[in-house]
């Protein structure tokens, strides 16, 4: 039997977060921002702080993975919910 699309995206090893690419003039407008703001950063900082900084950067995007990947699933099953529940009212209704 195949497995559902929905088993299928809830389980997938592959965080759904990462393929969401974002794009679009704020967001590439509030990236550049960032990315200026980092280089002025690193060019102040000595070796032993830049590496500081790399182990900080690492962490703070793991962490990130997993909120996103959490706030995937919420999202996931709150969509499932109400389509089940608008499906069982218009079953009701019908």
């Amino acid at each position: 039997m195949k497995e559902s699309i929905i088993s299928n995206l809830f389980r997938m090893p592959l965080s759904r977060a990462e393929l969401v690419v974002l794009s679009g003039e704020e967001y590439d407008k509030k990236n550049n921002e960032m990315l200026k703001r980092q280089r002025a950063l690193l060019n102040t900082l000595s070796k032993e702080q830049r590496a500081l900084f790399d182990e900080y950067e690492n962490s703070l995007i793991a962490i990130t993975e997993v909120e996103e990947d959490e706030n995937f699933r919420q999202g996931f099953a709150l969509g499932i919910r109400v389509t089940a529940e608008a499906f069982l009212c218009s079953e009701v209704k019908g």
